[in-house]
């Protein structure tokens, strides 16, 4: 495991243009992607999150911001799916899973307005930051709150 998610195996050519199933952070349009990709399970936590190359930023300043991969992140019932948006919220295509059994340890500790979801394989980490709410979305708020019951640690 790497700083980012491993890619989706799956076979990308017989899902429509992800740009088709509209923006995100919109429940609805999540849910129709997902199935698309054939993940049919209903009541999943979704989230909101993104990986901020705080390096980069510091070295470069606002134009590393640009470097922050997006992600639209839901707790499947087998692991975790990552998928992929743009700085204009568009799903990009660049879709990842991965599965719990492969984890060693998942964390979600709360700071301020702000978790940061961590996932480990044991050799790695991986870190995701998640806002606590977004403005006119409820469902990120009750996802967070599953989410901390779960895995805050």
């Amino acid at each position: 495991m790497n700083n980012s998610p491993e890619s989706d195996s799956q076979n990308q050519s017989q899902v429509p243009d992800p740009r088709s199933f509209g923006k995100a952070p919109n429940l609805e349009n999540i849910n129709r992607y997902r199935e698309a990709l054939g993940y049919t399970s209903t009541d999943n936590p979704v989230v909101y999150g993104y990986m901020l190359d705080t390096g980069l930023t510091l070295l470069i300043g606002v134009a590393g911001v640009l470097a922050t991969k997006y992600y639209m992140i839901s707790f499947e019932d087998d692991g975790i799916l990552f998928l992929g948006l743009d700085i204009t919220s568009h799903f990009t295509g660049e879709n990842a899973f991965i599965k719990f059994t492969d984890l060693e340890k998942v964390t979600f500790k709360g700071l301020g307005l702000s978790y940061t979801l961590m996932l480990s394989d044991g050799d790695n980490t991986m870190k995701v930051k998640v806002n606590r709410f977004i403005m006119g979305r409820p469902w990120q708020g009750a996802s967070v709150k599953i989410l901390a019951q779960r895995y805050h640690k």
